[in-house]
C-alpha cells in the first residue's frame, strides 16, 4: 500500500510539472489540476476546475501537508463534491435562479484568519468565496455546508436572515437531509474512537457506521439537559457562549446551537412544509410569530418533547 502510494505521489508530481494531472469524481467525471493561470497564482499556483467550483490550491498548504497527503484529501473530496452539490441543488431546484454560477474554493490550512480561530470553513459572499481552513478532514465535513450559504446567499429566489434561519437552513440540508458523501467519507472528521462511542451510544446506521442525523437529534437533545450546563458552545450567532439553565429554559432564536437549528428547522419543515419554511425566514422574534402563529420559544419547547420521544424509540442514550 505504501508503495502504491509513493508511486502515486511521484507520477503525479512529474504530472504536476507538466502543468496537468487528471483524476476522478464520481464514477464519470474527470478533474484536472493545472497551473494557476490567475493573478493569485503565487499563492495558489495550482488550481482545479469542476462543474460547480474553482478550487484554488495553496502553496503553503502543500508545503505543510506534504504533495502525498496534500493529493490524497483532495482526491478523496472531490471523488464526492459534484455529487454533493448536485443534491443540495436538486433539493433547492424550485428555489433556484436560472444560472448557479461557479463559486471559488481557498485551502488556506495554513492561514490563522480570524475565522479559522472559530470555524473550519467559511463562506464569505460569491466573489470571495468558501475558505477551507483546517485540512482536509474538516473541509470534507464543512464543505456542503458552506455551499448550502452560497446558495441561499447569491442563487436562490427568496430571502433569508442571518443567524438562526441561515445555519439552520445550511445544517438541515447538508447533515439532514443531502447524503452528504463528503462528509462521510471522511468519518465526519471524527477519530475512530469518538465514532465507536457514538456507535455505543446507539448513533450507528444500518451498515454499523455513523448516523449524522441520529448524531445530531441525540446531541440536540443532551444541549438541553443539566450535563451541558456550563459548557461553552458555538452558537448560531456565530459567537462562543456558555451553557446556562436560563438559556435552556428560554432559547432565542440566536442563542441555540447548530445541532438544534437543524433539527427544529426540520421539525418546522414536517409541520409547515418546505415551501413555507423557505419563503418564511424572517429574522426577528416578532416575524417567527407572525408567520408561525406562535413564540419561538413555544414551538421550540413542542420539537423539543418531539425530539426526545424520537431519541426514545431510537434508543438513543443521550450524549
Amino acid at each position: 500500500m505504501k508503495l502504491a502510494l509513493h508511486l502515486k505521489a511521484f507520477l503525479l508530481v512529474m504530472l504536476l510539472l507538466a502543468g496537468l494531472v487528471s483524476g476522478s469524481i464520481g464514477e464519470e467525471k474527470a478533474y484536472m489540476v493545472e497551473k494557476n493561470p490567475e493573478k493569485n497564482q503565487q499563492r495558489y499556483p495550482y488550481r482545479v476546475v469542476t462543474d460547480s467550483a474553482v478550487l484554488y490550491l495553496g502553496r503553503d498548504d502543500i508545503d505543510m501537508l506534504g504533495e502525498e497527503k496534500f493529493y490524497a484529501g483532495l482526491d478523496l473530496l472531490l471523488a464526492n463534491m459534484e455529487k454533493d452539490f448536485a443534491e443540495v441543488k436538486a433539493v433547492l431546484k424550485d428555489y433556484l435562479k436560472k444560472e448557479v454560477p461557479s463559486i471559488p474554493i481557498y485551502t488556506d490550512f495554513t492561514g490563522r484568519a480570524e475565522e479559522a480561530e472559530l470555524t473550519d470553513a467559511f463562506y464569505y459572499d460569491p466573489d470571495m468565496g468558501i475558505r477551507l481552513f483546517k485540512g482536509w478532514n474538516d473541509a470534507g465535513y464543512s464543505l456542503l455546508h458552506e455551499y448550502v450559504h452560497y446558495l441561499t446567499d447569491a442563487c436562490v429566489t427568496f430571502g433569508i436572515n442571518r443567524g438562526f434561519w441561515a445555519e439552520g437552513i445550511a445544517e438541515y440540508l447538508s447533515k439532514l437531509v443531502c447524503s452528504n458523501r463528503m462528509a462521510r467519507s471522511f468519518n465526519y472528521a471524527m477519530s475512530d474512537e469518538f465514532a465507536a462511542g457514538l456507535i455505543a451510544h446507539g448513533a450507528a446506521d444500518d451498515e454499523g457506521k455513523v448516523d449524522i442525523r441520529k448524531v445530531y437529534y441525540g446531541a440536540a437533545a443532551a444541549q438541553m439537559t443539566p450535563i451541558t450546563v456550563g459548557e461553552k458552545y458555538f452558537a448560531v450567532c456565530n459567537s462562543w457562549m456558555t451553557m446556562t439553565e436560563l438559556q435552556q429554559e428560554h432559547p432565542t432564536m440566536m442563542s441555540v446551537t447548530y445541532h438544534q437549528s437543524a433539527c427544529f428547522v426540520e421539525y418546522l419543515v414536517n409541520r409547515f412544509g418546505m415551501d413555507y419554511v423557505l419563503t418564511h425566514m424572517g429574522g426577528t422574534a416578532k416575524e417567527f410569530k407572525e408567520a408561525y402563529g406562535h413564540e419561538f420559544e413555544e414551538l421550540f419547547g413542542e420539537w423539543k418533547a418531539e425530539n426526545l420521544r424520537k431519541c426514545e424509540e431510537m434508543q438513543l442514550a443521550i450524549y
